[in-house]
């Protein structure tokens, strides 16, 4: 941890700069929204990226062009030179496992270079580029890496990518010159393969409900709690249910990471509306920090080889997350429509009695299958809606079903959607229940009437989960 004299000389050097310098500042150290809120907001979000509180983020090209963000070099070797002095001091290390933007054998003249980030997608050849945003192309922002730089650096696709960058001369085009961090370190050359890690059974429960009052998530905690590693199937009346499940997840996922817990958040939005993709990104990114490669999605006039792309690289980065200790937990709006995106790049080959390609299911598997804890290392839990219907949806979900060691059956409309107890569960979920909830639920289950509507109008006379399990249990456990 940086010292106080640290933070402090830092403040009081960018409380020195006008707004318009320190918004600059700010946007190159990567600060996420840098012309949001007041100066002292803004300092105080600045220097949680330069000590390595906050990882920097790559600001977003949307809304509008801004108008001026050139910086006078001399601003970044100020804050070096302060980092470094108080470094010398003694009173501060350097910051070798953050983001390592101001790694310390960074040069000063390093940040008269272009800095980017990105997750780094492999293309056939061996090389690759690094995706500003949404895991998709955009030329104006992209880095190219070199198969040698690959290589160099020991990168894996979908890993995040903080570098220094040349341009090409002949189409002022960014190539990757320096890396400085790797998934928000800089240590990251001794890491473990994804693959050679044992997979284990989920045994840490993700408290969706924790601090939450949400009805919904109280009764998925209880009836079907989702581990550390889990593969969930989320089964709804329509893809709006659905998605304001994902919502609702995805709040209380990001209030654990806020309080300071291992836990890293990644959506992908499939074959989605436009609309919907932007509803979901403003809610995920609504009062708090959440960096655009997270975050991706495909819409409907999208070709299915997009909506593969972005899939296989989001599942990457969890695999890079959890190769070094990270828990990673990956929403996914629609397997149903993954699968299908997958068939149409089928080759003619063996059908099914519904029409769907026998190979159609390899690609959608695979993400899915990503999804464990690993021994020695971090977990992935993938919490997936599947699609209902008849036909090719059918037995896309009955596919999936087979796969899944937790399932979440949801009933109802709108925000009045609630849990059905009776289909829904948790393989072991013994392992991440305590002996008070575990005795709870087999009290509750046989008396489940009317799709849990019973069991959540009792829940609703308790303040939380506690309180109700022990008014279930009237003291007794079994």
């Amino acid at each position: 941890m940086a010292t106080e004299d640290l933070i402090k000389a830092y403040g009081e050097y960018l409380d020195s700069l006008n707004i318009h310098v320190l918004r600059n500042v700010a946007r190159r150290v990567g600060v996420y929204k840098p012309t949001d809120g007041k100066k002292e907001n803004l300092i105080e979000r600045t220097i949680s990226v330069l000590i390595g509180v906050v990882p920097p983020v790559l600001p977003s090209n949307r809304g509008a062009p801004i108008k001026d963000d050139t910086l006078d070099p001399k601003y970044m070797r100020r804050l070096e030179q302060i980092r470094e002095e108080y470094t010398l001091r003694g009173n501060a290390p350097f910051f070798e496992n953050t983001a390592g933007v101001r790694s310390g054998d960074v040069p000063q003249h390093d940040y008269d270079k272009p800095l980017r980030m990105g997750v780094l997608e492999l293309l056939p050849n061996g090389s690759g580029m690094l995706r500003a945003e949404n895991c998709r192309s955009a030329a104006d922002r992209d880095v190219f890496v070199s198969e040698s730089a690959v290589h160099d650096f020991a990168l894996r696709e979908g890993d995040y990518v903080v570098c220094t960058v040349s341009m090409r001369t002949e189409n002022n085009a960014p190539v990757l010159e320096k890396v400085l961090s790797v998934n928000e370190r800089t240590d990251y050359r001794g890491r473990g393969r994804f693959d050679e890690f044992a997979a284990a059974y989920p045994e840490e429960k993700i408290e969706l409900s924790a601090g939450n009052a949400c009805l919904l998530l109280r009764c998925v905690d209880l009836f079907a709690p989702i581990g550390k590693g889990q593969r969930v199937s989320v089964h709804a009346p329509s893809s709006a249910e659905a998605d304001l499940f994902l919502r609702e997840v995805a709040s209380a996922v990001r209030a654990h990471a806020d309080r300071g817990e291992n836990l890293h958040l990644l959506t992908l939005l499939v074959d989605c509306r436009p609309e919907d993709a932007a509803e979901f990104e403003c809610c995920l990114s609504d009062g708090a920090l959440y960096a655009a490669q997270d975050f991706a999605y495909t819409t409907f006039d999208m070709d299915a080889q997009e909506h593969v792309r972005a899939a296989k690289l989001i599942f990457a980065r969890a695999a890079r997350l959890a190769e070094m200790g990270e828990n990673a937990v990956v929403l996914v709006n629609s397997l149903t429509r993954l699968t299908l995106a997958a068939d149409a790049l089928c080759d003619a080959g063996k059908k099914l009695s519904c029409g769907l390609s026998v190979a159609a299911f390899h690609i959608p598997k695979t993400f899915f299958s990503i999804a464990r804890k690993l021994r020695d290392g971090g977990s992935i839990t993938v919490i997936a809606a599947v699609d209902g219907g008849t036909g090719a949806e059918s037995v896309i979900r009955e596919e999936f079903d087979r796969f899944a060691n937790c399932r979440i059956e949801l009933c109802g409309q709108g925000t009045g959607a609630r849990l059905d107890p009776e289909k829904s569960g948790t393989l072991r979920a013994e392992s991440l229940l305590s002996a008070e909830e575990t005795a709870c639920v087999r009290r509750l289950r046989p008396a489940v009437t009317d799709g849990g509507r019973d069991v959540c109008r009792a829940m609703a006379q308790t303040p939380d989960n506690a309180a109700f399990v022990a008014a279930v249990n009237g003291g007794k456990t079994e």
